[in-house]
């Protein structure tokens, strides 16, 4: 109702109204989980095993109040086409372990050929911890953020053509979002 009232116009302005939340856009069924998704895929497709991914996971220890890791959250199952189906929280431990394991553990002469997924990973990696940051610790970073946004988005296209969801464009406006609230949003 409220989008076809012309009378309330004056008061309620559904596209500038429309607020978004960085979880929801990256980490529920988002950004991340498509960008790790076809990532994977990629690795699968030159040879790098999922259980090798895995064995990394499984070595790596979180601070105590992140919780502990586990094999699974990388688990076939989770793993669709184009999809990493897993909880927000995991995907948050889950960005920085795969950029790690891409820097570390993809032999030399594939992380280069791959250089270009490492690259728009980082930037992924560097849009989430600046969300993370909190609602109001994000604020100062918003045009970083901005242009951090706008080249993985650039990047993303390029290496993955045809692979962008809703959720890609609402990306585009969190910083928007957060200007005009001078609070970064979160479902947490």
């Amino acid at each position: 109702g409220l989008l076809h009232c012309a009378d309330l116009r004056a008061i309620f302005k559904p596209i500038d109204h429309y607020i978004r939340d960085w979880m929801h856009v990256l980490l529920s069924s988002g950004v991340v989980n498509t960008h790790i998704g076809l990532l994977l895929q990629v690795l699968i497709a030159h040879g790098i095993r999922l259980a090798l991914v895995q064995e990394f996971l499984a070595q790596i220890t979180l601070p105590q109040k992140h919780g502990k890791v586990h094999r699974e959250w990388l688990s076939p199952n989770r793993l669709s086409d184009d999809n990493l189906q897993s909880f927000a929280g995991v995907l948050l431990s889950l960005v920085p372990i795969v950029l790690l394991f891409m820097q570390k553990c993809v032999p030399m002469d594939l992380a280069r050929k791959l250089s270009r997924h490492i690259l728009c990973l980082t930037l992924l990696s560097k849009i989430v911890g600046i969300c993370a940051l909190g609602p109001e610790d994000a604020v100062p970073h918003v045009q970083a953020l901005r242009e951090l946004i706008r080249l993985h988005a650039q990047m993303f296209n390029e290496l993955y053509p045809l692979a962008a969801k809703p959720k890609f464009h609402h990306l585009l406006h969190i910083p928007d979002n957060i200007f005009y609230l001078q609070k970064c949003l979160s479902g947490f």
